[in-house]
């Protein structure tokens, strides 16, 4: 059985700031230093402009499994 308090991971923010689908792909591509990220850890991310919202992981190009939040217009 799973534990309910621990978020779960939806990917990995490398060090070149570039969000991978896991530690595992980064590694494949280089990035080994980063952290993992959950839906509100990545929600913050992206409401801070630190990310750009991609459909896509950039190593591996597998399409990430959740949505990304839909954007008020200003």
């Amino acid at each position: 059985m799973a534990n309910e308090d621990v978020a779960d991971v939806i990917g990995f923010l490398g060090s070149d700031g570039s969000l991978y689908c896991s530690l595992a792909c980064a590694s494949e591509h280089g990035i080994s230093v980063g952290n993992d990220v959950d839906q509100d850890e990545y929600e913050a991310l992206v409401e801070s402009e630190s990310v750009r919202a991609l459909a896509l992981c950039p190593g591996c190009g597998t399409e990430f499994p959740f949505s990304w939040p839909d954007r008020e217009p200003n």
